[in-house]
C-alpha cells in the first residue's frame, strides 16, 4: 500500500493536470469574488450581489467564494478524478498495474487518498486566500465570527470535493475520460435543478451549495447537519463502489 501511495504522489506532483485544476479551483473563486466586490458600486454588479449582501464584508466575501466553489468545484474535482482513474485506461497503463507488487484495489485506494489530500490542500488554500483577498480589498481586521465564515468556505470546499467522487466510479466503469467528465457536468446541472425544487439540500450534490448560500439568506436556505452528513455518506458509498470495481478488474 505504501508503494502504491508513493507512486501516486510522485505522478501527481510531476503532472500538469493537477496543477492546473488546483490553480483554477483556488484562483477562480477568489478572483471572481474580489472582482464583484471591487465593482459593487456599479448598479449592474450591485444587483447581482443583492441576494447575498448582508452588510458584513467578511461574510459577503466568504459567501461569494463558497458559492462559486460549490458550483465550479464539482466540475473541477470531477476532471481531476477523470485524470486519476480514466487515464490509466486511455494511456494503456492499466495492464502494468497487474504486474505491480500491489493489487489494483490498493492502487485505487492510493488514488483516493491522494485525491483527499488535494481536496484538503484546495480547501486550506481557499481559506487563506479569502483572508488575503479581504485584506487586499481593505476589509477590517476579522473577528472570531468572521473567521467562522472563512471556515465555512473551507468546509464547503471539502464537501464539494467529496461530492465529485462518483466521477471516479464512472471513469472505472467506462474505462475512459468522457464519462466521468460528463458525470461531473450532470452532477452540477442536477444540483442546480435540485436547488430550485423542493428537494433542495436533501440532494447530496446540492447540499454544499445550499449551505454556501445560506450565509446570505438563512431563512430560505437552512441546511441541517443531517443533510451535510448525507454528502459524506454518499461519497463513502461511491468510494466503496470504485474500490470494489477496481478489485474486480481483469486483464
Amino acid at each position: 500500500m505504501r508503494t502504491a501511495l508513493w507512486a501516486e504522489v510522485l505522478k501527481t506532483r510531476r503532472a500538469l493536470v493537477p496543477r492546473i485544476v488546483v490553480a483554477a479551483l483556488v484562483l477562480g473563486p477568489l478572483t471572481l469574488a474580489a472582482g464583484l466586490l471591487a465593482g459593487k458600486d456599479d448598479p449592474a454588479i450591485a444587483a447581482q450581489l443583492a441576494p447575498f449582501a448582508t452588510g458584513d464584508p467578511w461574510r459577503d466575501l466568504s459567501t461569494l467564494v463558497a458559492i462559486v466553489t460549490a458550483a465550479g468545484g464539482l466540475l473541477g474535482f470531477g476532471i481531476l478524478l477523470a485524470w486519476f482513474f480514466g487515464r490509466e485506461f486511455i494511456d494503456r497503463t492499466i495492464g502494468g498495474l497487474f504486474a505491480a507488487p500491489v493489487g489494483p484495489r490498493a492502487v485505487a485506494t492510493a488514488k483516493l487518498l491522494v485525491f483527499a489530500a488535494i481536496i484538503a490542500t484546495v480547501a486550506i488554500l481557499l481559506g487563506v486566500g479569502v483572508l488575503g483577498t479581504g485584506f487586499a480589498l481593505g476589509l477590517p481586521t476579522p473577528h472570531p465570527a468572521d473567521l467562522g465564515h472563512v471556515g465555512r468556505v473551507v468546509a464547503v470546499t471539502a464537501l464539494t470535493g467529496l461530492g465529485a467522487i462518483p466521477c471516479a466510479w464512472a471513469a472505472t466503469l467506462s474505462r475512459g475520460l468522457l464519462a466521468p467528465i460528463g458525470t461531473a457536468v450532470a452532477l452540477l446541472v442536477s444540483a442546480q435543478i435540485a436547488m430550485l425544487s423542493e428537494i433542495g439540500a436533501w440532494y447530496p450534490f446540492a447540499a454544499p451549495g445550499a449551505w454556501a448560500g445560506s450565509a446570505g439568506v438563512p431563512d430560505e436556505l437552512n441546511v441541517s447537519p443531517i443533510q451535510l452528513t448525507l454528502v459524506v455518506a454518499t461519497a463513502a458509498l461511491f468510494a466503496a463502489l470504485t474500490l470494489r470495481s477496481w478489485g474486480r478488474l481483469r486483464l
